[in-house]
């Protein structure tokens, strides 16, 4: 089989796919974080936190529907797939980022838009919460290879 042809029948993952493994391997964010956090801009550094536990959900999810990289988060339902799992994980701090009153879901885009104020305390309840958050994530979120492997038998 002459290359081309075998690049032609390879096995791709979507770009955003590959850009989210790349992103949340990427420890330069902690950089960022620790100069937000100097300049008392909290909410700033929470919407760092927020992107990254964003991108890791979509990540999974496209694991489940390996056809196309999510766009929104509109499959967040506790009742379903893994996002089941998250809640059972630990509910509390489920809650703390998706859907509590005051979540981080529900106030970044007070953050983004109108410039949000957070105290300190609830930066350091928030971000303890989106860290533990996004591990719990990312511990659900299998090897690239077995994207590849789902991508390979979706297309069967």
């Amino acid at each position: 089989m002459s290359k081309k042809k075998a690049k032609l029948n390879s096995i791709r993952l979507s770009q955003k796919a590959n850009d989210a493994f790349k992103i949340l391997a990427d420890t330069k964010y902690k950089q960022r974080i620790f100069a937000l956090e100097k300049a008392n801009e909290f909410g700033f550094a929470l919407l760092i936190y927020w992107n990254r536990v964003e991108l890791a959900l979509k990540l999974r999810q496209y694991y489940n529907e390996i056809d196309a990289f999510p766009e929104k988060l509109n499959f967040i339902d506790k009742r379903k797939t893994f996002i089941k799992h998250l809640y059972h994980i630990d509910n509390v701090c489920y809650d703390s980022v998706l859907e509590g009153a005051s979540s981080i879901w529900k106030i970044r885009n007070k953050i983004a838009h109108a410039s949000f104020q957070i105290t300190i305390v609830d930066y350091d309840n928030y971000k303890t919460q989106t860290m533990q958050f996004e591990k719990n994530v990312r511990s659900l979120i299998p090897e690239r290879n077995a994207f590849l492997n789902a991508k390979r038998s979706s297309k069967k």
